[in-house]
């Protein structure tokens, strides 16, 4: 598999950021696994109180699948932070 450049993001925003962000996680994780991409490189960032930021990192041909099935809301080179 080709090297992650690719770092799509979800972000969640206000009181109830952390407790949704980790329930999209947990639907991520399914979706990776459904898929046969269990490997890729999943987390969780912040960029202050009130937002969360689940990511994924990908390459090719997997960013443009995840992409176009989950809809991400910002798509970012693998080594930038989400601040």
């Amino acid at each position: 598999m080709k090297e992650a450049d690719k770092k799509l993001l979800w972000d969640f925003f206000g009181p109830h950021a952390e407790r949704t962000a980790s329930h999209f996680s947990t639907h991520l994780s399914e979706f990776l696994a459904k898929h046969q991409l269990s490997s890729l490189v999943t987390g969780r960032e912040s960029a202050g109180e009130g937002h969360q930021a689940v990511y994924c990192l990908a390459a090719g041909e997997t960013f443009e699948a995840i992409r176009k099935s989950l809809r991400p809301n910002r798509v970012l080179e693998a080594g930038e932070s989400v601040s």
